[in-house]
């Protein structure tokens, strides 16, 4: 039972990472579109962007936490019962960003706003 929450913990891992991935992209996608402004661009880029990096709180907990799991589960030479081994899951802090506010750190927004700001001199001269 805990390989398969570990399967099942390390698939959701790979789609919120693909999801990260999405919303970085679906930025870019907005910056290289010449029927917007630039500052619209930039706007909705830099929002979709934080929302996408703001994303990697809730991956590097899961990863945190699969590790902690793993390295508990091969502690023990053997699981006696279902119950010690629902303990390992049960034990583990698990993010839920819906209930919780996931924030980017002051100076990750500076730097994307900073990358931005260049973008906009180049492309609106």
């Amino acid at each position: 039972m805990s390989l398969a929450k570990l399967a099942i913990e390390l698939e959701e891992t790979a789609r919120q990472t693909a999801e990260m991935v999405d919303r970085v992209n679906d930025g870019l996608a907005v910056l290289m579109d010449d029927d917007v402004s630039c500052k619209v661009a930039r706007e909705e880029a830099i929002r979709k962007i934080i929302v996408g990096l703001q994303m990697q709180d809730r991956i590097q907990q899961r990863c945190d936490n699969m590790a902690d799991a793993s390295r508990r589960m091969a502690e023990m030479v053997e699981i006696a019962d279902r119950v010690e081994a629902e303990d390992v899951w049960a034990g583990l802090s698990w993010m839920n960003c819906a209930s919780q506010i996931c924030l980017v750190s002051p100076s990750a927004i500076a730097t994307i706003s900073n990358s931005f700001n260049q973008y906009q001199s180049a492309c609106c001269r």
